[in-house]
């Protein structure tokens, strides 16, 4: 029989971000675009940072998956790779709280996109096409580099932002929903 081997990886642990450095990367100013390169950049990772949301569920939100008027975001699809789009994971769609600071951006940004229908991705390419996962990656460096932020050292990802809420809300108190 054959001999199989496994070897383990020991994973980096990865770190989160603290309160001051998500005020330096999210500047509550709608003009101020901090380390990011443009409005839709800024949201796109705001939404991860106070909403808890997953890239390829961002990728995949429509303008009719969310609802300025009951300050929320339905999860009801995201992308499997690159362009398949399915169920969020674990095959459960969920409604989630939108945050009057990403309610804010999320308008502002549909007000400068030409691609706002119902039907459109929020995240679009300027053509209108869904924003890419190398896109994805080339923003997070780029706003990262430019915000000086250790990566490596801290192992911070853009998953990073997910956690970080969810620690901030247990450290004051508040138990996971």
């Amino acid at each position: 029989p054959a001999v199989r081997l496994h070897i383990r990886y020991k994973k980096k642990k990865r770190d989160i971000f603290s309160a001051d450095e998500l005020r330096k990367l999210f500047p509550i100013d709608l003009e101020d675009y901090g380390p990011w390169d443009d409005l839709r950049t800024k949201t796109a990772y705001l939404l991860a940072a106070v909403c808890g949301l997953r890239r390829n569920e961002i990728r995949a939100i429509k303008w009719s998956n969310v609802g300025f008027e009951n300050q929320s975001i339905k999860i009801v699809e995201a992308f499997k790779g690159e362009s398949r789009i399915g169920l969020p994971k674990w095959d459960k769609t969920r409604q989630t709280a939108l945050p009057g600071v990403a309610a804010r951006h999320l308008k502002a940004h549909r007000a400068k996109t030409k691609y706002s229908g119902d039907s459109d991705f929020v995240f679009a390419n300027v053509d209108g096409t869904p924003l890419g996962t190398q896109a994805w990656k080339n923003m997070w460096h780029r706003a990262m580099k430019k915000a000086e932020m250790n990566l490596a050292d801290r192992n911070l990802v853009p998953h990073s932002l997910r956690h970080g809420i969810a620690t901030e809300l247990r450290a004051a108190g508040i138990s996971e929903v």
